[in-house]
């Protein structure tokens, strides 16, 4: 006769209290078939939360002493900027040159996704290193084929990939089948009868028949359900038949514990793991409350923290959204005020905007530091909402409490090219000076940091600006607290002069009224700024075709910007100094100098400064006609940089559209170009254009309008005697400048000749080695097959690519062995 799933006859010998429920079991095939993970570049296991991948892959890595393993787990209520960058995060860890790159460019897009593809061909490890993505789901559909295909075929031979989804995508669906990935379903994480049978009795229980019978077609081979049904057997010495797994967890988590302890968990699950210090904290009990043994929740004692599994986590949070709203915001409160307690102020701000707290928001903001944590965990868009409703909610009375943080939040919103935010808080912050409702001992240092802020209200008038510091260190005392050291003073932009040359025939009396108000700023902002002055004037000196000079003062400026690490003008300095080894020829100082941007890249954190080197290493490729395969191309910088840096950005991506022959696009830029320069009063970006016009002009034979394009570019450039952005194009300015020779005068011309023959032998130093190097090893094999007359469908067959990534690959490869076509290559 069939016992029935509920007789408790079906115990070992062993009381049922010797039931362990702690266990891991895993069945023999999905064994062997991990064992394999070392073979392969890429591993996926797809299935759905619940089925045991997290707990089976850590268990497989646990059994490998030696190897490097970098473990992200994504979540559903991040956005995809903050995943994306922790995931950069991760990768610098591995290659932090690559990572450094890739934080720069930000999350993959139409834009960048091809410069991100060859930053990831070019990734590499000295040791045997795991990447392993957890909750892939969550960010996975901005992984294009192309960047798996990157990911496949890079540098490295040391470096696995290991994907945890519930479920694969269309986009991705091709790696399944492909030769270099292991793929595991949820069929390879299934438990047959023979392994459930096996999982009870390690646990302690031997199944009858009919129960091995119940719990297969219950769990249809799930562990989840597996587990829970092993602890309400341990509990109650019979299985439950009709619940669900969300059901099932309330039985077997949430209605055997303690009412305090299950509001304790309900009240945790805003985090994703927390400490016994936490617990404390938001419960409001010092007692310690050990749950070390609650099912679903795991313990590490090296940590001291536990880790929800999703699907109790998900559960519990939709019990916090059941409970009264004065509750949740009491919890979610406490919560920010935990984020406060360790120092983490982005995530108590955004704790604090969920239950709509912006006073608590603004009492917070109290450096400017703050705008780039929390900009980094969110679209540009999304930030810029939270930052308007953060400053404009409650503003009149707000800004008489903290008028110190709504200083800061002004000179943020004049950062991100909010003018009109910016204006309005200024308007706001001098009524309430005026009408004393500030404070006495607060309105003078308020006034000041005001004073400081509008400065900028004349960008880049330096002699008006300079009144206002003026009128800030007075009321200051020469000690401000708005602008940081660590501020970028060139927002990101290599080029000093395309910030502050703002009227023609001006520059000798800019570079007075930079003398003189550059030390009384820098004094008052604690060096901010330091060696700009230098720096400024080392920058005209180039322009003006005097390298001596700009070699020296760049030397003084970069002692001056190193004593208080001024980076921003620390790079716009080596950047003068690659100028002029371009116009010399001179390889050792082009080495130095490109090594430099190459070591500061691996270290710089902080994003201007990451765009900045873009720039720069942007204005060489322009300058020698290379594509390397990390190469960031132009219009993908000018769409992620600050208007200010984009006074210099729109010369680089002007020259790039000439030399791609886009003259219909560049009329276009020109007039983009054109309102820029207005708005921002750069003389030098009216000049570059004004040069790429008259080009444009000659190109389509329209030989009259590129003599008055010329024209107006010597009207510009002349008065101040700025000769250099002429040299600089002269490859394609040379049919234009020997038609009209007689309107040129000769030190412009014997200038260019020289920049042209110091670039030419600079080149042939850097160039002549063996190009094949370049190649990447993705590159080399459609290389391989090309060269074998191979047809693009087949190569992309063969490699299993698509042939639009054929097409891809081999322009690069022209490009680096100067060939044109398939014909050419052998």
């Amino acid at each position: 006769m069939l016992h029935s799933i509920d007789d408790t006859e079906l115990l070992t010998a062993q009381s049922t209290s010797k039931i362990r429920t702690n266990i891991h079991y895993f069945p023999i095939s999905l064994k062997s078939t991990m064992n394999k993970i070392p073979s392969y570049v890429l591993t996926i296991v797809e299935a759905a939360s619940g089925y045991g991948k997290t707990t089976c892959i850590r268990h497989f890595f646990s059994t490998i002493a030696e190897a490097e393993v970098h473990w992200i787990s994504f979540s559903e209520n991040e956005t995809p900027e903050k995943a994306w960058n922790r995931c950069c995060y991760i990768i610098k860890k591995i290659d932090s040159d690559v990572g450094n790159r890739l934080f720069s460019l930000g999350l993959p897009s139409l834009y960048n996704t091809d410069e991100i593809c060859q930053l990831l061909y070019k990734l590499s490890c000295e040791e045997e290193t795991y990447l392993v993505f957890d909750n892939f789901q969550f960010i996975q559909n901005y992984f294009t084929k192309a960047m798996w295909e990157a990911f496949l075929f890079n540098n490295s031979k040391l470096l696995h990939i290991v994907a945890l989804t519930q479920i694969i995508n269309k986009e991705s669906e091709f790696l399944t089948h492909f030769g270099k990935c292991l793929y595991l379903s949820s069929n390879d994480l299934k438990f047959s009868k023979t392994d459930i049978e096996q999982y009870f009795k390690k646990a302690g229980l031997v199944l009858t028949n009919d129960q091995l019978v119940f719990l297969y077609k219950y769990s249809e081979g799930w562990i989840a359900p597996l587990y829970l049904q092993l602890v309400y057997f341990s509990k109650h010495q019979k299985f439950q038949k009709d619940l669900t797994v969300t059901t099932m967890i309330e039985k077997v988590v949430l209605d055997t514990i303690e009412q305090s302890k299950k509001l304790t968990l309900i009240s945790l699950s805003l985090f994703e793991y927390f400490s016994e210090e936490q617990i404390a904290y938001i419960i409001g009990n010092s007692e310690p409350c050990s749950l070390e043994k609650i099912p679903l929740l795991s313990y590490d004692k090296r940590k001291g923290t536990y880790t929800f599994h999703s699907i109790l986590r998900d559960v519990l949070q939709i019990e916090f959204s059941k409970l009264p709203k004065p509750d949740q915001v009491k919890i979610m409160s406490l919560s920010a005020q935990w984020y406060i307690k360790i120092g983490n102020i982005p995530d108590a701000i955004v704790m604090y905007c969920k239950i709509v707290q912006y006073d608590k928001v603004i009492s917070l903001i109290e450096e400017s530091s703050v705008f780039d944590s929390l900009s980094m965990r969110q679209s540009k868009s999304q930030y810029l909402d939270l930052l308007r409703k953060i400053a404009f909610t409650d503003i009149d009375d707000l800004i008489t409490m903290f008028p110190s943080a709504y200083v800061l939040i002004a000179f943020e919103f004049f950062t991100q090219n909010c003018y009109e935010e910016y204006t309005r808080i200024c308007e706001t912050l001098q009524g309430t000076l005026e009408s004393d409702a500030i404070c006495a001992d607060k309105a003078g240092k308020i006034e000041g940091e005001l004073a400081l802020i509008q400065s900028f209200s004349v960008f880049n008038n330096i002699s008006q600006m300079g009144e206002y510091h003026q009128r800030a260190f007075k009321l200051l005392n020469g000690k401000s607290s708005s602008i940081m050291p660590r501020d970028p003073w060139t927002f990101g932009n290599p080029s000093v002069v395309s910030l502050y040359w703002s009227e023609i025939g001006k520059m000798d009396q800019h570079m007075e009224d930079m003398d003189r108000c550059i030390p009384l700023y820098s004094a008052m902002v604690k060096g901010h700024g330091t060696g700009a002055d230098t720096i400024f004037r080392a920058e005209i000196a180039l322009l003006r075709g005097d390298d001596s000079l700009a070699e020296n003062l760049c030397y003084k400026g970069i002692f001056q910007t190193k004593s208080v690490h001024q980076e921003s003008l620390y790079l716009a300095a080596v950047f003068i100094l690659l100028r002029v080894a371009m116009l010399r020829g001179n390889k050792e100082m082009y080495e130095l100098c490109a090594e430099y941007l190459v070591e500061s890249e691996k270290t710089r954190a902080v994003h201007y400064e990451l765009s900045e080197i873009a720039l720069i290493n942007c204005h060489t490729r322009l300058q020698f006609h290379t594509h390397s395969q990390h190469d960031i191309s132009t219009q993908s910088l000018l769409d992620r940089i600050l208007p200010m840096s984009a006074t210099y950005g729109f010369c680089l991506l002007g020259r790039d559209m000439l030399l791609q022959e886009e003259c219909i696009q560049l009329q276009l830029l020109y007039e983009e170009a054109w309102n820029l320069s207005e708005a921002l009063n750069s003389q030098l970006t009216r000049l570059y254009f004004t040069i790429y016009m008259a080009v444009a002009k000659m190109q389509s034979n329209h030989l009259e309008m590129a003599k008055e394009y010329l024209l107006k570019a010597l009207d510009i450039a002349l008065p101040d005697r700025i000769i250099l952005p002429f040299a600089e194009n002269y490859d394609l300015l040379k049919d234009l400048f020997n038609a009209f020779s007689d309107l040129l005068p000769s030190y412009m011309t014997d200038f260019c000749n020289r920049y042209k023959k110091g670039l030419q032998r600079l080149k042939k130093n850097l160039y002549s080695g063996d190009a094949f190097k370049e190649l990447t090893p993705m590159e080399y094999e459609v290389y391989i097959l090309a060269s074998a007359k191979k047809k693009n469908k087949e190569i992309a067959k063969e490699l299993f690519i698509t042939e639009n990534t054929v097409k891809t690959h081999l322009a690069h490869i022209y490009s680096k062995l100067g060939v044109k076509s398939k014909t050419e290559l052998s």
